[in-house]
């Protein structure tokens, strides 16, 4: 499969000299503790594409580099080179390229085609998985798919659109698997939602185990103008390994594969009021179920100030956490802007014992413009320390820059 990345890379040397080229530099450094000890890091990213309207062509390069203490990686996230085949959207892609389906999100080293009409569209796939550092992902020998997509398709106020999808994942033996997806709305072009009730169902079926590996059902309703009443079931399985500092506060119950039941009742005042009152029956499959209740009440005043607090309570058997976040975002300039957040936290745990967890967290962003470039560069300042009763504190310091360039050439469309 090496040979894909290959041929995809001299194709896309002398197309880079001829299209308009996009994209964005990242460095990232960063000294913090949570593996436990204080650790250095240093990360660099890099993603390029490149347009020719006139070929037909399209194409993207993600470079990723990660230096921590005695540890040095290097990815090739991305290269692949895409031609069009028509103006409907049937497309062509080959290299090594990004994808999410029931299996998490990888990189795909082989081929992709695409093929759409009026009512439906086709995606074909195959190649060799490759798992993403950070991420629940995968890797194995292979991987083959078909999408089948029914675009939406109208009956006055009714809208419906489906998915049914085959997949074979090959490592260490063969898993197939069928996925069904169907999303049937009503449309109100008088309201400012759009939509006054929307029901989608999705799931996941393995073909030898004849079993469902996983389900969502999403209903939601309008009541009236400004509230919406949504009911969620699905199986989930947190997607990333590295919690963020929000995240981290709720990790102790989101790790894991489980089941979760929610209904929340969402209210918009139609000025810069928003409220949500939410309740949840959590069953994991290693460890004990629960409930939760959650209230979220965020406030923008038109001028960039944005305000979010949310209080969270959970009860796993004999475990308890009761979590407060605040977070508020507000520009200083045209150029700079700040944001502010803060936890608190108690836990009870039998086996365990009790903790109480008090954290805050800033960070500082400022847009250096280069004479008259419109994006001009990014610096990131990120602080943020959680003081702990029982367990060890925790801290994270990181200081970034980021350049994203845009260079409309003539022929790049």
């Amino acid at each position: 499969m090496r040979g894909f990345l290959v041929v995809a890379g001299l194709m896309l040397l002398p197309s880079y000299c001829l299209a308009g080229l996009s994209g964005r530099s990242d460095t990232l450094i960063t000294l913090d503790n949570r593996e436990f000890q204080d650790k250095k890091g240093l990360e660099e990213r890099l993603d390029i594409n490149y347009g020719d309207q006139k070929a037909g062509l399209h194409g993207g390069m993600s470079l990723g580099l990660r230096q921590r203490d005695d540890e040095d990686e290097g990815h090739v996230y991305q290269l692949y080179l895409e031609k069009k085949l028509s103006d409907n959207g049937s497309a062509v892609r080959l290299g090594r390229f990004e994808q999410a389906d029931g299996l998490g999100f990888y990189t795909l080293d082989g081929i992709r085609l695409r093929l759409s009409g009026d009512l439906t569209s086709l995606l074909l796939y195959r190649g060799v998985p490759r798992r993403i550092e950070g991420l629940r992902s995968i890797e194995g020998e292979s991987v083959s798919g078909a999408d089948l997509h029914l675009h939406e398709q109208t009956w006055g106020t009714f809208a419906l659109d489906g998915r049914l999808g085959w997949q074979a994942f090959e490592q260490q033996g063969k898993t197939e698997r069928m996925t069904v997806g169907l999303k049937a709305k009503s449309t109100d072009t008088r309201r400012r939602n759009g939509e006054p009730f929307s029901l989608s169902l999705a799931g996941s079926w393995l073909m030898d185990e004849k079993m469902w590996e996983s389900y969502q059902l999403n209903l939601s309703a309008m009541l009236g103008d400004d509230a919406r009443l949504q009911f969620d079931y699905e199986t989930y399985e947190p997607a990333t390994e590295v919690l963020s500092f929000r995240d981290r506060f709720y990790s102790h119950y989101d790790s894991g594969r489980q089941s979760q039941s929610r209904a929340a009742l969402h209210i918009n005042t139609r000025g810069r009021h928003n409220g949500s009152f939410s309740g949840r029956q959590i069953e994991r499959e290693s460890g004990d179920g629960g409930y939760g209740q959650a209230i979220n009440w965020l406030h923008r005043d038109g001028r960039g100030l944005r305000f979010e607090a949310q209080l969270d309570r959970l009860v796993l058997r004999d475990d308890r956490a009761s979590s407060f976040y605040v977070e508020m975002r507000k520009p200083l300039s045209t150029h700079t802007r700040t944001v502010l957040g803060g936890v608190w936290q108690r836990q009870e745990k039998k086996l365990a014992g009790d903790n109480n967890a008090v954290g805050i967290e800033l960070r500082l962003e400022h847009m250096l413009r280069i004479e008259d470039a419109r994006p001009g560069l990014l610096f990131t300042t990120q602080l943020s320390h959680i003081w702990n009763s029982r367990l060890e504190d925790e801290y994270r310091i990181a200081l970034g820059i980021s350049y994203r360039f845009n260079d409309h050439s003539p022929g790049s469309g």
